[in-house]
């Protein structure tokens, strides 16, 4: 009987192990992947924030366009 519970064991803890690998690797790409999104996003506020905060002066010598395009392109980065 105790031989059947040491196989048992044996095979869960490969599994185990396994998927602990497996997690850990899902885990660093994911953190990579985090990281870049962070990154892109903290550009387009920037930018953003930075139209906001000269909205007058862009109003005044109608450049909103130029600001819209520039958005646009960090947003399908």
């Amino acid at each position: 009987m105790a031989y059947l519970v040491h196989a048992s064991f044996l095979a869960g803890f490969v599994v185990i192990i396994f998927a602990s690998v497996i997690n850990m690797c899902v885990s660093r790409k994911n953190a990579v992947y985090q990281k870049d999104i962070a990154e892109a996003t903290d550009d387009r506020m920037k930018s953003t924030n930075e139209v906001f905060n000269n909205i007058k002066f862009i109003k005044v010598n109608a450049w909103e366009e130029y600001f819209y395009d520039k958005l646009q392109k960090l947003r399908h980065r």
